[in-house]
């Protein structure tokens, strides 16, 4: 059995997000794996990947945008992690750069996050 040591352990779930990049009007829609109060991991295409790192300096950061009818939460994270799956696939490692107590709060009520 692994235990998860994380201060903020991940939780398992599979939710919309909106990729965004600051100062244009493209977006990707993609699938969110796991959340914790930390960060995030998406589920991408190659295409998804490719723009991402086209559109933003190094390291890549980027605003992401979780949908959980009725809420909406949107802050910036930093790309840490690229692991390819696949040819096509891959999983990145977000982690949060702006998370007030607010967007903590939040995200602990939409997504039932642990308290920790």
């Amino acid at each position: 059995m692994q235990i998860d040591r994380r201060f903020h352990p991940r939780v398992d779930m599979e939710f919309n997000v909106t990729v965004k990049i600051e100062n244009s009007d493209e977006t990707r829609q993609v699938k969110a794996t796991n959340l914790s109060l930390s960060g995030i991991q998406l589920a991408v295409d190659k295409n998804d990947v490719d723009f991402i790192i086209e559109n933003c300096g190094h390291p890549a950061e980027f605003i992401v945008c979780m949908h959980k009818v009725p809420d909406h939460i949107e802050t910036k994270v930093r790309l840490v992690v690229n692991r390819r799956l696949s040819q096509q696939k891959y999983l990145l490692g977000l982690k949060f750069l702006i998370i007030d107590d607010e967007i903590k709060t939040q995200l602990k009520r939409v997504f039932n996050l642990p308290n920790k």
